[in-house]
């Protein structure tokens, strides 16, 4: 039988002057005032909610092309400055009204999302082309 090690609880009081040292499992030690190590908190509990919300994006966009897998020949998604680009390139050169009409609803479903309230993403459709005409929309 194991012998059970009790956690204590540590309060970190937001306008406490003092500082904080941590010890991470490398033993480099620093420290940080209290402020700044709820402010560290604060952003990676959003850095590990941002990453549960692009793991569920990325199963919805997965699917929407699954079900699009005969129209779409491929598809990217990118960084913008103001957020994720999904880009499709389609099989045509030819635009489909029923795959830009898909692709919209595919769009605000996703901005409408409550459970994907950190994601900003944009979708674009364009017809088949060239690679290089194809990388002015991704880099």
């Amino acid at each position: 039988m194991t012998a059970r090690t009790q956690r204590r609880t540590i309060e970190l009081r937001y306008g406490d002057e003092s500082d904080v040292v941590v010890t991470p499992a490398d033993e480099d030690r620093f420290a940080l005032s209290v402020d700044d190590a709820i402010a560290a908190c604060h952003a990676h509990a959003k850095e590990r909610e941002f990453r549960k919300q692009h793991k569920i994006l990325f199963e919805q966009l997965t699917r929407w092309l699954r079900d699009h897998k005969d129209t779409v020949e491929r598809a990217y998604l990118t960084t913008r400055d103001n957020g994720l680009l999904f880009l499709v390139v389609t099989r045509s050169k030819e635009m489909d009204p029923n795959l830009q009409d898909s692709l919209t609803e595919l769009d605000v479903e996703i901005a409408n999302d409550a459970y994907l309230d950190l994601i900003r993403l944009s979708v674009l459709a364009i017809p088949n082309a060239s690679e290089s005409n194809i990388e002015s929309f991704i880099c």
